[in-house]
């Protein structure tokens, strides 16, 4: 006989919410932060809008469309 074990993540998980994952960051500009932003220079492409501060939070913050 062999045993099966249940991976309650994903067996109780309902179907619209991801599970998160411990090594997702995102990056966010804004008034507040902990970090001030000196420099910005574009490497490539369109560059992004100017920032006073930056902020580093666990998780996917992107709202969902």
């Amino acid at each position: 006989m062999r045993a099966q074990q249940s991976n309650p993540t994903q067996d109780n998980a309902p179907t619209d919410i991801m599970p998160s994952n411990p090594r997702l960051y995102s990056f966010v500009g804004s008034l507040i932060g902990p970090w001030k932003t000196v420099k910005s220079r574009v490497i490539s492409g369109e560059g992004l809008p100017a920032i006073e501060r930056l902020q580093l939070l666990t998780g996917n913050i992107w709202p969902k469309t």
